[in-house]
């Protein structure tokens, strides 16, 4: 369970066929390519990271991107030969038509909360208002757009009021037995 909401607020220009969405609680991105040309995810440096076409899904080894979202934390060290400027070096990942990857630019990468969620958690905080995975569809450019939201959790009350009631009902079944005992003793005696 998480506090954080991630939404795709946009796909522009649209493309007819592509399909973005927020899957695993906002930890992962799912892209589906139905549009019969290449789709290129592009990586925190603008580099090709992610294709997705009619032959494939493919990863670039050369991209940064493709160790730094091997994990929620970007803790996987980055080779000396992922260059983001230099000329790409495809490896097949899967002969499908979708992908589903780790986009840090979608999710909160702090290791505590953000300050107005420490200041006040018991309202919603817009962390991200406008975050951006940037693709190539062919060869145009198109953004997609999210944001991100901190939702205060539900209130514990209700747990608390329902410990109570059933450590009450404990008790009373305790109390039952011990006088059902004394009563059973008495009968046998």
């Amino acid at each position: 369970a998480t506090n954080y909401r991630t939404r795709i607020q946009s796909v522009a220009p649209p493309v007819p066929g592509l399909i973005v969405q927020v899957i695993d609680a906002g930890s992962r991105i799912e892209l589906i390519n139905r549009t019969g040309e290449t789709v290129t995810v592009l990586g925190y440096q603008d580099e090709p990271y992610l294709r997705i076409g009619p032959d494939g899904v493919f990863t670039n080894t050369r991209s940064p991107a493709t160790y730094l979202n091997a994990d929620r934390n970007a803790a996987t060290a980055v080779p000396e030969d992922a260059d983001p400027r230099a000329a790409p070096r495809w490896q097949l990942l899967d002969g499908g038509n979708a992908a589903r990857f780790h986009d840090h630019r979608a999710h909160w990468m702090g290791g505590d909360d953000p300050p107005a969620v420490t200041a006040d958690r018991s309202t919603s905080h817009v962390i991200d208002p406008s975050w951006e995975i940037p693709l190539l569809v062919g060869d145009r450019r198109v953004t997609v757009t999210g944001d991100l939201t901190w939702i205060p959790g539900p209130s514990p009350w209700p747990w608390y009021v329902a410990a109570a009631a059933a450590f009450a009902a404990l008790l009373g079944a305790l109390r039952l037995l011990r006088v059902l005992f004394v009563l059973t003793a008495a009968m046998g005696g």
